[in-house]
C-alpha cells in the first residue's frame, strides 16, 4: 500500500471524549477513528497511511499473502511456526507454542497435501471489509486423514 502524505497541518490531532488523542482523519479502510496512544514512530506511522492500528494490522497481513505458512481458514487466519515433534519432552527450553503446543492438522486446497503442526497461532478473525483479500487456502483434517496421507506417500 502506498503511504499518503500528510502535511504538518493535517498531522494535527485533537483530544477527544477523554479517550486520547485521535488524528483529524478516519481510517481509510474502516472508517473509525485512528487513535494516537502508541510509539511516536508508530503514530507517525499511522498517520502517513491513514490507517488505524487495528486495519493496519491486516494490512501487514495482505503484504505476506503467498507465504506457505500463513493459512486461511473460513474467516479466521492462522499462522504456522513449524511443527516441534519432541517439545512436550522439553518443557520450558523451546518457548512458547501456539495454542499451547494442541496438534493441528489441515489439508491445503491447491495441493491437497494435509499437514500437521503443533504450533499454530491464530491471527484472529478476519475483518469484513478485509475478507475479500484473503481467499481461504485451507480446510480442517484430522489425524486419520493425515495418517492415511503418509500411508499413501510411502506406497
Amino acid at each position: 500500500m502506498k503511504p499518503f502524505n500528510v502535511t504538518e497541518a493535517e498531522a494535527q490531532v485533537e483530544f477527544r471524549r477523554g479517550r486520547g488523542w485521535i488524528f483529524d482523519k478516519p481510517c481509510i479502510f474502516c472508517g473509525g477513528d485512528i487513535a494516537l496512544n502508541y510509539s511516536e514512530t508508530m503514530n507517525i506511522y499511522l498517520m502517513e497511511r491513514c490507517v488505524c492500528f487495528r486495519c493496519n494490522y491486516w494490512c501487514e497481513r495482505m503484504e505476506r499473502i503467498g507465504n506457505p505458512n500463513q493459512i486461511v481458514i473460513g474467516h479466521s487466519m492462522y499462522q504456522d511456526s513449524g511443527d516441534k515433534p519432541n517439545a512436550h519432552e522439553h518443557r520450558g527450553t523451546v518457548g512458547f507454542m501456539g495454542f499451547g503446543g494442541h496438534r493441528f492438522y489441515w489439508k491445503m486446497l491447491a495441493t491437497g497435501e494435509i499437514r500437521t503442526s503443533n504450533d499454530l497461532w491464530s491471527n484472529g478473525k478476519i475483518p469484513e471489509h478485509f475478507r475479500s483479500n484473503f481467499v481461504p487456502n485451507a480446510e480442517w483434517s484430522t489425524k486419520e486423514e493425515y495418517d492415511l496421507s503418509k500411508e499413501d506417500l510411502n506406497g
